[in-house]
């Protein structure tokens, strides 16, 4: 359980060093390019194990279709990147001494009411940071030719602003029941 929590963390870590990365690697050269598809080869692999895995798990009778499935594999890969940014924060926060304030999950409306720890609004300042630096990191992989980044910040930018639209749901329908 360690070890997958420090790997997540480092995810987040790779995200931060994109936008660097644009500006201080050659992404022309042939070893840099077959590295970032062997990078990426990899992550279709476990996330195809890991959909493949689930459904054989879970046994569901439901059969969707190839496209269907491959952006259901896309989504499942573009949720962990917010998942890396929370054992970040996590390691962050053990790192400076911090224990405690457990994160209950609200399970029904009474609990929506419920005053939310400090830390969510921290991991929700991370999660629109995360996204509009991913957006910068676009751009500048777009200014600087080095096009093999731009999969990895795309994915970010979606799986951030999944989280960051069901944060926003969550907020106004914490207004409409107060």
């Amino acid at each position: 359980m360690m070890f997958s929590s420090v790997l997540l963390a480092s995810i987040y870590v790779l995200v931060l060093l994109s936008l660097p990365l644009n500006y201080l690697v050659d992404f022309d050269n042939a070893t840099m390019q077959w590295v970032l598809l062997a990078f990426f080869g990899l992550v279709a692999v476990w996330g195809l194990d890991n959909a493949f895995g689930a459904r054989k798990g879970a046994r569901l009778d439901e059969k969707p279709g190839v496209l269907r499935t491959l952006w259901g594999i896309y989504l499942y890969i573009a949720m962990f990147l917010p998942m890396a940014w929370y054992y970040f924060a996590g390691g962050i926060r053990a790192l400076l001494g911090v224990h405690g304030e457990f994160n209950r999950t609200p399970k029904g409306m009474d609990e929506r009411r419920a005053r939310m720890p400090r830390i969510n609004m921290i991991l929700l300042a991370g999660e629109l940071f995360t996204f509009v630096y991913s957006m910068l990191a676009i751009l500048a992989a777009v200014q600087k030719g080095n096009y093999f980044l731009i999969p990895l910040n795309f994915t970010v930018c979606v799986g951030f602003g999944m989280v960051l639209f069901w944060s926003w749901r969550g907020i106004r329908g914490n207004e409409q029941a107060t």
